[in-house]
């Protein structure tokens, strides 16, 4: 059975649009139910603003190839963060597994395929927490899908035993971290571990969480994930691409000037290797050097800026 799809929106109609578009091109969306979540208004929302809520909310009274599509629309603005925990929350409560999507995600016509092809395989590995579509563009092409101790964003799914692990406290996802590195060697060791070989600073990010500096769901969807030894399935090629880069989101407000953003989209086909699932539960140790490799490549000069904004758009 297809796992539901649940798509999270606001007020970007044309961003809505595309990602349906995308979505419905997908092998097998005929057999998709889809659950969209619409956010509502902040207190004092401009004109501008309160039409195109209203325009991406009229997208959905358009004919879609879907099964099923349901729209729940709030009153109120609940937040990004908020929205989507809700969301995904109340719809593992009725489903034992989920894909789930954001306004701005480009999906391949074979992303669905695999999403379900995966959460098949391992709905009874309690240490297969997600499924991701993205892969970041590392230097070095996997053989097949493998698995790394992270989170999943820009198109993934998730199952509901895995999602009840979910803490969206961040003191206490600091103290199990601290916990955690004391029991083993040294908490420092730890937080090297939790950040990629310190390539790159999550820790600071749940700090950041835990200070109200940022409202991020995918940093303490990560940790948890991280504090229970869960792994994420990666695709050999990626399967999704983000088309928000543009200026307009709520998070990412710098529009994307690479060449080769284009291309990325033109180049997402069927990949058979993505269909490769490992049979053997333990990270890959190549894959999670060429992460590393990809945080580090990126980190120096005018690139570290690039890098800040693309984690910092993974994890809203």
């Amino acid at each position: 059975m297809a796992a539901p799809i649940v798509l999270f929106v606001y007020n970007r109609p044309q961003h809505t649009l595309k990602t349906l578009d995308a979505l419905q091109s997908n092998i097998d969306s005929d057999q998709a139910e889809v659950i969209v979540y619409a956010d509502g208004p902040k207190s004092g929302a401009t004109d501008d603003v309160l039409e195109k809520i209203e325009e991406t909310r009229k997208l959905f009274s358009r004919k879609f190839r879907f099964k099923n599509l349901t729209l729940i629309a709030s009153d109120k603005n609940t937040g990004c963060a908020n929205s989507i925990i809700h969301g995904i929350s109340e719809t593992l409560q009725a489903y034992s597994k989920a894909i789930i999507l954001e306004d701005d995600i480009h999906t391949s016509p074979y992303f669905l395929r695999y999403c379900n092809l995966a959460l098949d395989k391992y709905e009874l590995r309690e240490d297969v927490m997600a499924i991701s579509g993205y892969v970041y563009p590392i230097r070095k092409k996997m053989k097949h899908s493998y698995f790394v101790r992270t989170g999943a964003a820009w198109g993934w799914a998730t199952w509901a035993r895995a999602w009840k692990q979910f803490s969206t406290e961040p003191v206490h996802l600091l103290d199990s971290i601290e916990q955690t590195g004391k029991k083993s060697i040294e908490q420092a060791g730890k937080k090297r571990e939790f950040n990629f070989n310190n390539s790159y600073d999550f820790y600071k990010m749940l700090e950041q969480q835990r200070d109200g500096e940022i409202d991020a769901w995918c940093i303490r969807w990560y940790a948890s994930i991280f504090l229970n030894n869960g792994l994420c399935l990666y695709p050999a090629e990626t399967l999704t691409i983000n088309i928000g880069q543009d200026g307009s989101g709520t998070h990412y407000t710098e529009k994307n000037n690479d060449p080769n953003f284009i291309q990325q989209i033109l180049n997402m086909s069927e990949n058979p290797d993505n269909y490769l699932f490992p049979d053997l539960i333990t990270e890959s140790e190549e894959g999670r050097k060429q992460f590393e490799t990809y945080f580090q490549e990126i980190s120096s000069g005018g690139r570290m800026q690039r890098l800040k904004n693309l984690v910092k758009k993974l994890i809203h």
